[in-house]
Order: C-alpha cells, then structure tokens, then sequence
C-alpha cells in the first residue's frame, strides 16, 4: 500500500522512475503464437507481431517480463 511503500523509501537520497509507456509494444510474439491474435477487416487478414493492450494474456506476461 502507498505508506509501506513511502517508508520504503523515506530517507533515502536518490529515487529513480520508470516509464513504461508503450511498454506492451516493445515484447515481441513469438512467430508460433501470432495466428491467436488474427483479425480480419474488409483490407484483409492482420496478425500482431507484439503483445498488443487488450489482448487477455498480456498483463501477465509483461508483469513475467518485468519481475
């Protein structure tokens, strides 16, 4: 909760911070596992070639990733 983790780092003389915008996009998806995230449009046939926002396993593989 935020006062553990403000006594966390109380009195401590750096803080660093990480920004993770777009962060999702930079995990590639293996070629195997590409054919999951098909869609089609009226322009064709689109596979994601990174882990996209909404898709329902990137929340827990990007968490894997940073840990």
């Amino acid at each position: 909760n935020l006062e553990q983790a403000i006594q966390m780092v109380g009195g401590r003389r750096y803080y660093s911070k990480l920004d993770l915008k777009s962060g999702y996009f930079q995990i590639p998806i293996k070629e195997d596992d590409k054919h999951k995230t098909a869609f089609i449009t009226t322009h064709g046939l689109f596979e994601f070639n990174v882990l996209a926002q909404g898709l329902k396993n990137s929340p827990p593989s990007f968490q894997r990733i940073m840990s």
